[in-house]
């Protein structure tokens, strides 16, 4: 039993090395922060200094090995956009992440269970085969396309929401 244990947890650990190696690489392609965060009329000298001051001049392996080490003792580093600690940033915006999941898992089931008790009691016909390939077109659809399609729809369209949610939602 405490092989097993120790297996799942080498495991564990060895997709979450491979994940954080992955997400730190992709983000290292999106170009040069020192390019992007600072502005176009910045020097060189202000962008080296800048790339000494976040560990960005030294090489890749190096920077991942360094996170690694912050991350394993609870620091999550700084946001570069916010300019203060990420933890804080996540945990900033964590009230409005939960509210919009509990809110979205509660439409889910209230929509879903009565949906699918009637395709259940009325398995085979038209209903149930219509409900179905709703169902797989859900869950093959992007969420950031069908979340821009639902803005459009409701806010913009339609005015279900206020004038003032929906110019906040289109402009952030």
């Amino acid at each position: 039993m405490a092989r097993q244990i120790f297996r799942r947890v080498l495991r564990a650990v060895a997709a979450l090395l491979v994940v954080t190696a992955v997400v730190f690489t992709l983000l290292h392609f999106s170009g040069d922060p020192a390019y992007i965060l600072l502005t176009p009329e910045a020097t060189a000298e202000q962008r080296a200094a800048f790339r000494v001051q976040y560990g960005l001049d030294r090489p890749l392996w190096v920077q991942y090995v360094r996170y690694l080490g912050r991350l394993a003792q609870g620091d999550f580093g700084e946001s570069l956009s916010f300019r203060m600690p990420a933890a804080a940033v996540a945990l900033e915006r964590l009230p409005a992440t939960l509210e919009l999941t509990l809110a979205a898992m509660a439409l889910a089931v209230l929509v879903s269970l009565p949906a699918a008790v009637l395709a259940a009691v009325r398995r085979g016909t038209l209903f149930d085969r219509a409900l179905m390939s709703l169902t797989l077109l859900g869950q093959t659809v992007p969420t950031f396309w069908l979340g821009m399609v639902m803005i459009l729809l409701l806010a913009v369209r339609f005015h279900i929401f206020p004038r003032r949610a929906a110019a906040a939602s289109c402009t952030s």
